[in-house]
């Protein structure tokens, strides 16, 4: 059975504490995220993907001072929305975003300016392209993992970004 709003409710009233919440494939809302965000600060990793939380939602969750990893998959994320979460986080060290048309190699250079502990980008089926990519790659030379499988990003600027990034294992 999939979780609600009013699951998340109730999970972020009797678990202030929590640090990570997987709401991947659910019901849950701007309702349930406006209640996580308000009750459980010590968050740290979220996934929310493939939920119906917009960016008020999202953005809302990405302003929790301790967080590091955010998974918008599938949501409605835009270039601005991606910015906004950059500046929101900027101790972000893992992004996911895939499924997202929206981001392009705009949104990708602005969290690259916003977030420098970024290790891991998951943005899979995006509308990423090589500045994007390359862009990433210069900023965080300690990448470790990226994923772009499904955009136009072009195996020349892969092999670029390893040269770029010796700790990167996977350029999916």
């Amino acid at each position: 059975k999939e979780i609600t709003d009013v699951g998340a409710k109730a999970l972020a009233n009797l678990c202030p504490n929590l640090e990570a919440l997987h709401l991947n494939i659910s019901q849950v809302s701007d309702d349930g995220a406006f209640a996580v965000a308000a009750s459980c600060p010590k968050l740290t990793k979220v996934w929310i993907g493939n939920t119906k939380v917009t960016s008020a939602g999202y953005l809302k969750l990405a302003a929790l001072p301790l967080l590091t990893e955010i998974h918008v998959a599938k949501l409605a994320v835009t270039d601005d929305d991606v910015q906004a979460i950059g500046t929101a986080c900027p101790g972000l060290v893992v992004f996911a975003a895939g499924g997202n048309k929206d981001i392009s190699d705009t949104g990708v250079k602005a969290l690259a300016a916003a977030c420098p502990k970024l290790t891991k980008v998951y943005l899979d089926n995006t509308g990423v392209g090589d500045d994007g990519a390359l862009a990433l790659a210069t900023a965080f030379p300690g990448l470790t993992e990226v994923h772009l499988k499904g955009t136009a990003v072009t195996d020349g600027a892969k092999k670029e970004m390893k040269a770029k990034c010796s700790g990167l294992t996977i350029v999916a």
